[in-house]
């Protein structure tokens, strides 16, 4: 799923917008808006702050010139930057990164530095994560003063770091700092202003901390994108984009009549990647581009056709053939068609929280048996393990085996990304409800009648 997306997910404002169509190219017309509800992919929503250990020189000129740092028991300086390799070479530029660890990081990564902008670009800010007695706090000097007193002190209990993710009501609450960077791309250099909170979480990991640096690990949080919404063929549509510029991000395109969850994973269903064909009303279209202040997006109606096979809710599952665990096979229409619905449950033995659910769906069996069929598809290692634990648990219904080290076209096609999902069908395929948590769950459950 980390691919690149030509564009930024975007929020539109609920009127005024405008879908032009100009000989099969469309416009959209994009505005910012914030909204606490809308919980979208993490990737580009919720950026690391980084140690600035790594550039020692840099390092010492911040502690040397940054002042209004809080009492504290121990504290660290942490940086963000939405241009890495741009941040690099300013510091290089202005003796403020070793030479020979600049040359190393240079042969390591194939840094071309005729690409970067030849003027240093206003990005990123720099951070002090700390400790005071039972309390963890976050300052970032956001305006580039080189001041923390003058910046919003984001303040937690000590332990808030371990659960932070499933505190989407208390990071709701938390003040708003006012942030504007630069991004540079092929010559130009465009200014963004945004809207952000600050927050600690063991969870945002991309890379190995020693001890020491997983205690301070904290993030940022975009609380502001682009949106809009446009009536095509009596249904209204919306568009969402979210990430740091014009050039990489994510995009948004659903039925407004079909809610946001908080279960990010829910809303993944709906984001698009560059050149992907979406359908959209009867047509289909192709998206092009994002303008540089992202105010406008562009599409291209197009003429093919890709079939009413999707991932997405209101589309259809395409007939699958599914290893079972007795080395034989089934379709998945076959199954479809016995009863009015059809959950189909990815999951693993090694999967946690699929573990834990196994137990609701012998509950929801049991609740309906002339009204659904149950499809549980393991992406596991050992279809054994997997027969075993079916036997033992009571999974009485049809069971699928995917090797999990083995590549599946199943998984990215329905664009699987968290254990379990679960994707409610009625009998002719078509996908009614999708989730991953437990509330999803729930609703799926309360929509069988």
């Amino acid at each position: 799923m980390y691919k690149k997306i030509f564009f930024l997910v975007g929020v539109f404002v609920l009127c005024g917008y405008q879908f032009k169509n100009q000989n099969d190219k469309w416009i959209v017309d994009m505005k910012q808006e914030i909204n606490d509800s809308i919980i979208l992919n993490f990737s580009y929503v919720n950026p690391n702050l980084y140690s600035i250990d790594r550039v020692p020189l840099f390092k010492e000129k911040v502690i040397r010139n940054y002042t209004g740092v809080p009492i504290n028991d121990s504290i660290a300086y942490y940086v963000n930057n939405e241009e890495g390799l741009q941040f690099y070479w300013d510091l290089y530029k202005t003796n403020e990164y070793n030479k020979s660890d600049f040359l190393k990081l240079v042969k390591e990564i194939d840094i071309d530095t005729l690409k970067f902008s030849k003027k240093p670009i206003k990005q990123g800010f720099v951070s002090i994560v700390g400790f005071y007695k039972n309390k963890q706090f976050i300052i970032a000097d956001a305006n580039r003063n080189q001041r923390f007193d003058d910046d919003v002190k984001y303040e937690f209990d000590i332990n808030f770091r371990n659960h932070a993710l499933d505190s989407l009501d208390v990071l709701n609450k938390l003040p708003v700092t006012e942030y504007s960077y630069e991004f540079y791309h092929k010559g130009n250099i465009q200014t963004y202003k945004r809207k952000i909170i600050l927050f600690p979480s063991k969870y945002l990991i991309r890379y190995q901390l020693n001890g020491k640096q997983f205690e301070y690990l904290s993030s940022y949080r975009f609380k502001d994108y682009w949106k809009g919404e446009q009536l095509i063929n009596d249904i209204t549509y919306e568009f969402y984009y979210q990430a740091r510029d014009n050039y990489f991000g994510a995009i948004y395109i659903k039925p407004k009549k079909i809610p946001f969850s908080k279960d990010e994973y829910f809303n993944n269903q709906f984001m698009h990647y560059s050149n992907d064909t979406i359908a959209i009303g009867d047509g289909y279209f192709k998206i092009d581009s994002i303008n540089r202040n992202i105010s406008k997006l562009y599409l291209r109606k197009i003429k093919e056709n890709k079939g009413k096979y999707g991932q997405e809710i209101g589309s259809y599952f395409e007939n699958r053939v599914i290893e079972d665990l007795n080395n034989g096979h089934f379709k998945t229409d076959s199954i479809l068609r016995k009863r009015k619905y059809t959950l189909i449950d990815f999951w693993g033995t090694w999967c946690a929280p699929c573990v834990k659910m196994i137990p609701k769906l012998v509950e929801l069996q049991n609740k309906f048996p002339l009204k659904l069929s149950i499809i549980s598809i393991a992406n596991d290692v050992d279809k054994n393990k997997v027969k075993e634990y079916v036997l033992k648990n009571g999974m009485n219904w049809t069971n699928g085996f995917i090797n999990r080290n083995k590549k599946s076209l199943l998984f990215d096609d329905l664009a699987i990304q968290a254990y379990p999902t679960y994707i409610l069908l009625d009998s002719n395929g078509k996908i009614l409800m999708r989730g991953s948590s437990f509330k999803e769950f729930e609703k799926i459950e309360n929509s069988i009648k």
